[in-house]
C-alpha cells in the first residue's frame, strides 16, 4: 500500500468517525472511543505478532539454554548466588 492511499484511507476513517460522533451529545467522548476501538484491535494484533514471532525464534534455537542468558546471571556470579537454571 502506498503512502498516499494509506493517508487518504486514515483521514477518510477520521472523518467517518468524526460523522459519527457527531450524533451523540458528547462529541469528543465518543469520537475518542471510535478512535481507540480500531487502534487498541491493531495493536493488540501486533503484539500479539511480536510475541508469536519470539516464540518461534527461542523454539528455532534450543541450543541457548535459559541460564546462559537467564536474568540477574552477571548478579549471581559476583555475589555468588547459586543459579535457578542450570546452562
Amino acid at each position: 500500500m502506498s503512502p498516499g492511499l494509506a493517508l487518504f484511507l486514515l483521514v477518510l476513517f477520521v472523518l467517518v468517525a468524526l460523522a459519527g460522533a457527531s450524533f451523540f451529545r458528547h462529541t469528543l467522548a465518543v469520537l475518542l472511543v471510535f478512535l481507540a476501538l480500531p487502534l487498541g484491535l491493531v495493536l493488540k494484533a501486533a503484539f500479539g505478532t511480536g510475541v508469536s514471532v519470539f516464540a518461534i525464534c527461542e523454539s528455532a534455537n534450543p541450543s541457548i539454554s535459559a541460564g546462559e542468558i537467564g536474568i540477574g546471571s552477571l548478579a549471581h556470579r559476583r555475589l555468588k548466588l547459586p543459579r535457578l537454571f542450570v546452562g
